[in-house]
């Protein structure tokens, strides 16, 4: 986890020096849709023996940013993740699925922002891999924190935080939803 961490913050740190460079990115607050690839991913955990199931792994995102003057917006986000997990009682993997619906509130200071976030998160298990039949379980409310940068051009990367906590699955065992996710991501203006 350490070590994806820093890759994860050499990653925005390099992108940001580039942006900076003189000629690079000087953009601000911008209204639009933006679309987002999410890499690394939720860690769905047994919420009293903390035993964890899986991963997800990837995973797709949008939202609509709304620009509330110079230096803040509010935006309307979603993304849906996959991946595999090991489920108590069943042999070998199992699809995973979690979503989030949420607002996103971000300070801008140039073409970087940072923000938090609140949110609806569900997650979803597959008795068999590669099954379309989804069992739900409840949705709970969480939060998160975002970094990010984003150029004049559209184009950005993300870092952000999700935790909800407390999720009860079909089979009756409770969960938690907990990571870090890394997006790459373009918003029309």
């Amino acid at each position: 986890m350490k070590r994806k961490l820093a890759v994860a913050a050499g990653l925005f740190w390099f992108c940001l020096w580039v942006l900076a460079a003189p000629g690079g990115a000087q953009a601000g607050v911008q209204n639009g849709l933006g679309l987002f690839l999410l890499g690394g991913g939720l860690k769905i955990s047994e919420q009293t023996t903390a035993k964890e199931y899986g991963r997800t792994s990837f995973g797709v995102g949008m939202d609509y940013q709304w620009a509330l003057g110079e230096a803040f917006s509010l935006a309307l986000f979603g993304s849906d993740n996959v991946g595999r997990a090991r489920i108590p009682g069943q042999e070998g993997q199992s699809d995973v699925k979690t979503g989030a619906v949420g607002l996103q509130f971000r300070l801008w200071m140039g073409p970087l922002f940072m923000g938090f976030h609140r949110g609806v998160y569900a997650a979803a298990i597959s008795e068999k891999r590669y099954s379309t039949d989804f069992e739900l379980s409840n949705r709970r409310a969480g939060r998160g924190f975002v970094l990010g940068l984003e150029g004049p051009g559209g184009w950005s990367i993300i870092i952000q935080g999700d935790e909800a906590r407390g999720l009860e699955m079909p089979a009756g065992s409770v969960v938690d939803l907990v990571g870090l996710r890394l997006g790459l991501g373009y918003r029309w203006k």
